[in-house]
C-alpha cells in the first residue's frame, strides 16, 4: 500500500509490501501517484504493471476462439 505526502517542495510516495519499504521523491503528485502504483504492482506480482492494450491483448488472444458465430468474432476484432 502506498502513500503519497507532501515534503518540501515536492511529493514523497512511501510503499510497504511483503515487509519491503521504499520512498521516492517526486517534483509532481501525479508522478509519485504513478510510480508507487507502478512499483506496488511490480513487488506484488514479481513483473511490471499491466497495461491496458496488454491486458485488452491477453483477453482477446483467450476469448476469440470460444466465439461460435463469425460475425461476433469480426466485431470483437474490429
Amino acid at each position: 500500500m502506498a502513500s503519497i505526502t507532501h515534503y518540501g517542495e515536492g511529493w514523497r510516495a512511501h510503499l510497504f509490501v511483503a515487509g519491503r519499504r521504499e520512498s521516492r521523491l517526486f517534483k509532481l503528485r501525479r508522478e509519485s501517484e504513478r510510480w508507487a502504483a507502478k512499483r506496488d504492482a511490480e513487488l506484488r506480482g514479481g513483473g511490471i504493471a499491466m497495461i491496458f492494450a496488454d491486458a485488452a491483448e491477453r483477453w482477446l488472444t483467450w476469448r476469440l476462439p470460444g466465439l461460435s458465430n463469425a460475425n461476433s468474432q469480426r466485431t470483437v476484432e474490429q
